[in-house]
């Protein structure tokens, strides 16, 4: 045997597997970088997955009451065009061309929310305005319009749908 082999085969027996240990210190090292970035990113499509889930859910109640709101107001509408289509007389004693408010502020009990009736007349038509609105706590209110049209023909109101 050489010299140099004598060495090394001490040196082995003094000191085992101290090169092998340093290689892996360092893999290990590289490693947890690795993991941390990997809980990092994690973390971060967790979060934002929670937040487009907070956001759809935000969404789908805005327009729950955004309907809840508008079903209201074009309930109103029907049930004055069924009133006015039943006794034509309560719309002959209208100014033409002046909004003649029906009911100021009303809170019915199957929905959250205050409704105002108001009733213009440009002859031969009557406009049946409603507006439903929702006080919001967050310092903004939430609104909606229905305008029905109703044609008067001979002594009686026929209704014409809905105007734009």
């Amino acid at each position: 045997m050489c010299i140099l082999c004598i060495q090394l085969y001490i040196y082995r027996m003094i000191f085992p597997d101290r090169s092998r240990r340093k290689n892996r210190q360092g893999e290990q090292g590289i490693i947890g970088v690795f993991v941390l970035c990997l809980m990092m990113l994690v973390m971060l499509m967790g979060t934002g997955l929670l937040y487009v889930i907070r956001q759809g859910a935000q969404e789908g109640e805005d327009y729950r009451r955004e309907m809840e709101l508008r079903l209201a107001a074009e309930s109103l509408v029907e049930q004055e065009a069924c009133r006015i289509a039943a006794q034509a007389d309560l719309a002959d004693g209208l100014t033409e061309k002046e909004p003649t408010p029906i009911s100021e502020v009303c809170r019915p009990e199957w929905a959250d929310c205050s409704l105002r009736l108001t009733l213009v007349r440009c002859s031969p038509y009557l406009y049946i305005v409603a507006y439903a609105y929702q006080d919001e706590t967050s310092g903004w209110e939430r609104y909606k319009f229905a305008k029905g049209v109703m044609k008067h023909e001979g002594n009686h109101y026929r209704w014409q749908g809905w105007a734009p």
